[in-house]
């Protein structure tokens, strides 16, 4: 119990940065979210528990496949937010948006041979 503590205040401490730093230099706020530290992170966590190669190769590809849905997003918000939509309506949008494409994308990708 013990280490999910560790774990989950690490992984809470970074978004707790992304924040701040965001309030003042938004830039820069976006370098730090946008660095792979969550999914980073998560192997470290996954090797400590399970020292698996090939679990890891797993996980490691199918992250990358799941990180392309998720990238529209990023370019609905701005455009539904400066058209004058509010901020919860639009992150909802954005949310939306990303669930159907991983729902496209976990029904296309074994399709194509992608193991997710």
């Amino acid at each position: 119990m013990l280490w999910f503590a560790f774990k989950a205040a690490l992984s809470g401490l970074i978004v707790a940065t992304v924040a701040t730093v965001a309030k003042r230099y938004p830039g820069f706020g976006a370098l730090i979210a946008s660095l792979p530290l969550v999914s980073v992170l998560g192997m470290i966590w996954l090797w400590h528990d399970k020292p698996d190669a090939a679990n890891m190769a797993a996980h490691a590809q199918a992250t990358f496949w799941f990180v392309l849905p998720s990238l529209p997003m990023f370019l609905l918000i701005p455009v539904i937010l400066r058209a004058g939509v509010p901020f919860w309506v639009s992150l909802l949008a954005g949310c939306a948006l990303t669930i159907a494409l991983y729902l496209a994308m976990t029904w296309i990708g074994p399709r194509f041979g992608l193991r997710l």
